[in-house]
């Protein structure tokens, strides 16, 4: 190798390795607006109406988990679309049966749209209904907006608050969900994770910026080489 390249590998590799705390930077900075936005949100509390259903099972197991209300290209739904979607969780230990109970975007219009007949979501399941007007059975009839509104889940009496969650303006295939599942803070995750259990993003940024430090260390190992092997090459030509 002359000297005259690896005068300008070792150029290169000087130069990540002076941009890589500015690299850090924007992940970190990206990463924290994300998690640091906090959104409003109206869980179980003491001035929710008690569950009062005809079934055995607490219903108060029962969470609106995650929800995408901007869902460009991340989740494709039965039809191959991209609707928005909400996702119902299960923290209980028994299968509970949802005919009749109501889904709506509308506190003061709870019975919006019902569950059909024998839908059912079992102990510590999930359960993804597509807020698609326009779709099929599992579709909600109203769709989400992305510059924010309300999602409730009321018993089947059309009256008793289950669950609800009162959101802002959301970011386009950047889901909102509860961390833990069931969990009382809510907060924006970089990976939907429609179906299965919600991703603490602090964990999932640790691991990029883990990823990205690690990349850089490699670059400059390799740079200090070559620089390295340059000069017991000149030196060697002398």
């Amino acid at each position: 190798m002359s000297s005259k390249k690896a005068s300008v590998l070792a150029i290169v590799f000087s130069t990540l390795l002076l941009t890589s705390p500015l690299l850090l930077g924007v992940v970190q900075c990206s990463t924290d607006f994300a998690i640091s936005t906090q959104l409003e949100f109206f869980g179980k509390s003491d001035s929710v109406m008690p569950v009062s259903s005809n079934q055995t099972i607490d219903l108060s197991y029962l969470f609106i988990n995650e929800f995408m209300a901007d869902n460009g290209i991340t989740v494709a739904g039965p039809d191959g679309n991209s609707p928005d979607w909400i996702e119902i969780f299960n923290a209980g230990n028994k299968t509970i049966d949802l005919t009749g109970m109501y889904l709506t975007d509308d506190l003061t219009d709870p019975t919006c749209w019902q569950f059909p007949e024998g839908t059912t979501i079992g102990p510590k399941e999930y359960l993804i209904v597509w807020a698609d007007r326009d779709g099929g059975e599992i579709y909600a009839s109203f769709g989400l907006n992305a510059n924010g509104e309300e999602i409730g889940l009321f018993d089947s009496d059309g009256e008793t608050l289950i669950d609800s969650v009162l959101f802002v303006k959301q970011i386009q295939d950047v889901s909102y969900g509860r961390i833990p599942d069931g969990g009382s803070s809510w907060n924006y995750l970089l990976s939907a994770t429609p179906g299965f259990s919600n991703q603490d993003p602090s964990v999932e940024t640790q691991s990029s910026v883990w990823s990205l430090v690690a990349l850089i260390i490699a670059f400059v190992v390799v740079g200090i080489c070559i620089f390295l092997d340059s000069k017991i090459r000149g030196r060697m030509n002398k």
